[in-house]
C-alpha cells in the first residue's frame, strides 16, 4: 500500500480519497464488479492511478461474458486499459450459448474473438480461470499465450465442434490443473441407417495431461449435454485409472465406459465394473456426480464406499439401483437425462421420501397419458397432471427449488394457471419454482398465476414459467417461444411480499427477442394468507390493485432488426392519464 502514499499528497487527490484511509479505498475496489471498476477508473487521472493492482494481493475479478457483444465489448476494454486487465481472475466467454446453430459468421466471428484473446491475455498475469464455450475450439496460438502468460492459471475449459482437437494442442501441454472441462457442443446430424454409434477417442495427450500432471484435480467434465444424434460421444475408460484424492465434481456428458455392441460386452462390463467401484470408492471426498444415461455405465457396488454426495444428475434407474447407499446427504437430485411417463410416479414417489436432505429437485416428466389412478377433484378444480406435481411437492418437504420440464406428445397439456393448486401441500421452505412446458400452444405467462402461486406459497422468491415452441424432439434443442421470470421484494419489517418484479422474454417468428419489464404492488398481502384465501380472492385483490391504484402500461419500441433484442420499458402510470 506505501506505493499509492505518493498520490494522496498530489493536487486535487483530497477530493476523492482525503475523507476515507487509501488502504479502505484499495479494499472496497477489490469487491467491485467490472462496470464499477471501470467508472471508478474514469473518474479522474488519480483514481485511475489508485486501483492499479499492487502485488502479493489477491484482487479479484471476474468477466462473464455471453454474447458476442459482451465478449467484444470487454475485451476491447481491456485491449485498450491494459491495467484493467491486471484485475482478471476469471475469464468465461461465452459467444454462443445463446444461438442454436452455427453459420459461417458465427464461426467468423469466433476466429476473430479468438484473435483479439492472443492481445488480451498478455495483460492477464492472475488469470487463474479460462472458459471458452464455442461452437468451435480455439486456435492453437491462445492456447500458447494463455501457457506463457499466465502461470496462475488453474481452471481451463473448451468446447470442442465438428474439427476436433490437435492431438500435439498446447491445450493438453498444462500441469498442476484444478479443474478441466473438455465438453461437446450440440450439432446438426443425419439420422444414422444403422444403431451403431460413432464412439470417439479422446486425445491421449489429454489423458496423460490429467492422469500424470495433474493430481490435485478438484473437478472435471468431459462429454456434452444431448444424445449421440447431436453430440460428439466420447470413449472415457481410460478415466478409470485416474488417483485424485481431493477430487469433488466429476461430471460426465455423452460418454460411454462400456460398448453394448462389442462382442466381448459381458466380460468387459464386469471388467469395467469393477474399475469404476474402485474408482468411485477411492475418491472419498467425492461430492457432485453426473452421469449420462445408465446403459452406458457398468453397474457399482457403493455399500462400503466412505463418501456422501451432494448432488446427483443421471436416470432414475441408475440412482435407485446403485447410488442410493451413499445419497443420505444428498442435496441435489437432477433426473432429466429421460422423461418420466406419469404411470411412472408411483415408483419414483418412496425414494423421494427417503431423502431427507434433498434440497433442489429437477426432474423430466411426459405428460402424454392421462393418469386413471387419481380422479379428478372437481370440487377443487385439480387435474391430474397437478396431482402429479402435489404429490412430489408433498414428498420432498425440505425442498428449497423445484423444476419441473414437461413434455408431451399430444396438442393439449395442462394449463399454467392450475399450478396453484400443485403448491397445497408444498414444502415449508421453498423458495424458487421453475416449470418448462414443451407443447406447441401459444401460451404466455399470466400475473394472475404467478400473484395465485405467490398466495399459495408466501415463501417464494423466484417464479419461473418458460414455454417452447413445439413439442420435445430428441435430435434437436428446444426453442424457447416465451419465458417469464419473476422476483418477490419483500417488506422489510414484516417479511411479507410487497411488490412482484417481472421480466418476460418473447422470441417472434421473426427471430426478434422482446424483453418487458414491470413491477405489480401486491398490497394486503397479510391479510389473504391469514385467512386461506385461494384463487378468486387473488384474482379479485389483483384487479382491485390495477383498476383502483396503479396501472402499469407498456411504452412500445419499434421494432429492431432480424435477430436483435427489443426492450420494452414498463412504466408507472396514473388511471386518470388514460
Amino acid at each position: 500500500m506505501l506505493i499509492h502514499k505518493r498520490i494522496y499528497n498530489k493536487k486535487g487527490a483530497g477530493s476523492y480519497t482525503g475523507s476515507l484511509p487509501l488502504e479502505l479505498i484499495f479494499e472496497i475496489s477489490r469487491h467491485l464488479s467490472y462496470d464499477d471498476l471501470k467508472n471508478l477508473a474514469y473518474a479522474s487521472r488519480n483514481c485511475f492511478w489508485l486501483i492499479q493492482p499492487v502485488p502479493d494481493t489477491n484482487e479479484s475479478w471476474t468477466s462473464n461474458c455471453e454474447s458476442f457483444e459482451e465478449c467484444e465489448t470487454r475485451l476491447d476494454d481491456v485491449l485498450n486499459n491494459p491495467c484493467v486487465g491486471a484485475y482478471v481472475q476469471r475469464l468465461i466467454l461465452k459467444p454462443s450459448c445463446n444461438i442454436a446453430k452455427p453459420t459461417p459468421e458465427i464461426l467468423r466471428r469466433e476466429r476473430k474473438l479468438g484473435q483479439t484473446l492472443t492481445l488480451v491475455l498478455p495483460h492477464m498475469p492472475l488469470l487463474h480461470t479460462f472458459l471458452w464455450d464455442g461452437f468451435e475450439t480455439l486456435d492453437e496460438d491462445v492456447w500458447t499465450i494463455l501457457h506463457e502468460s499466465c502461470p496462475k492459471i488453474r481452471y481451463i475449459g473448451t468446447s470442442v465442434g465438428a474439427l476436433g482437437s490437435d492431438n500435439n494442442s498446447k491445450l493438453f501441454s498444462f500441469s498442476n490443473l484444478l479443474g478441466f472441462r473438455y465438453f461437446s457442443k450440440w450439432q446438426e446430424k443425419p439420422l444414422p441407417s444403422t444403431f451403431d454409434e460413432d464412439i470417439n477417442s479422446l486425445p491421449d495427450p489429454m489423458w496423460e495431461m490429467l492422469l500424470r500432471r495433474c493430481s490435485q484435480l478438484h473437478a472435471l467434465e468431459i462429454g456434452g449435454q444431448g444424445s449421440s444424434l447431436n453430440t460428439q460421444l466420447f470413449d472415457v475408460r481410460p478415466l478409470t485409472n485416474g488417483r485424485w484424492p481431493a477430487l469433488r465434481e466429476l461430471t460426465l456428458g455423452n460418454t460411454l465406459m462400456m460398448n453394448r455392441s462389442a462382442e466381448n460386452f459381458v466380460e468387459e462390463k464386469y471388467t469395467m465394473s469393477q474399475a469404476f467401484t474402485t474408482f468411485l470408492t477411492f475418491h472419498d471426498s467425492l461430492e457432485k456426480l453426473h452421469l449420462p444415461h445408465c446403459c452406458r455405465f457398468p453397474p457399482v457396488d457403493l455399500h462400503s464406499s466412505p463418501f456422501l454426495l451432494k448432488s446427483f444428475k443421471g436416470t432414475f434407474h441408475y440412482f435407485h439401483h446403485f447410488i442410493l447407499p451413499v445419497a443420505e446427504e444428498l442435496e441435489e437430485l437432477i433426473l432429466c437425462d429421460e422423461e418420466h411417463g406419469a404411470w411412472y410416479m408411483p415408483f419414483i414417489r418412496p425414494v423421494f421420501r427417503t431423502l431427507q436432505s434433498l434440497r433442489r429437485l429437477v426432474i423430466n416428466i411426459d405428460l402424454s397419458v392421462q393418469l386413471e389412478d387419481d380422479p379428478v377433484d372437481s370440487e377443487s378444480r385439480e387435474t391430474d397432471h397437478m396431482v402429479i406435481f402435489r404429490h412430489i411437492l408433498s414428498d420432498c418437504l425440505q425442498l428449497e427449488h423445484i423444476s419441473f420440464i414437461c413434455s408431451t406428445q399430444q396438442a393439449s397439456n395442462f394449463a399454467m394457471e392450475d399450478l396453484p393448486q400443485a403448491l397445497i401441500d408444498k414444502p415449508a421452505n421453498l423458495k424458487s419454482i421453475e416449470v418448462l412446458k414443451m407443447d406447441n400452444k401459444k401460451e404466455q405467462c399470466k400475473f394472475w398465476t404467478v400473484a395465485s402461486m405467490l398466495r399459495q406459497c408466501p415463501s417464494l422468491n423466484s417464479i419461473k414459467l418458460r414455454y417452447t415452441c413445439d413439442t420435445w424432439r430428441y435430435w434437436r434443442p428446444e426453442e424457447i417461444r416465451h419465458e417469464g421470470t419473476f422476483s418477490v421484494q419483500r417488506n422489510s419489517e414484516t417479511g411479507y411480499p410487497r411488490t412482484l418484479q417481472a421480466t418476460e422474454t418473447e422470441v417472434r417468428s421473426n427471430g426478434d427477442r422482446v424483453i418487458r419489464q414491470c413491477f405489480y404492488p401486491l398490497p394486503t398481502f397479510k391479510k389473504y394468507v391469514d385467512s386461506g384465501s385461494m384463487l378468486q380472492r387473488a384474482k379479485k385483490e389483483a384487479r382491485k390493485t390495477v383498476f383502483n391504484g396503479v396501472i402499469w402500461a407498456m411504452v412500445h419500441g419499434g421494432y429492431g432488426q432480424k435477430g436483435k433484442t427489443i426492450r420494452s420499458d414498463w412504466q408507472r402510470r396514473d388511471p386518470g392519464s388514460f
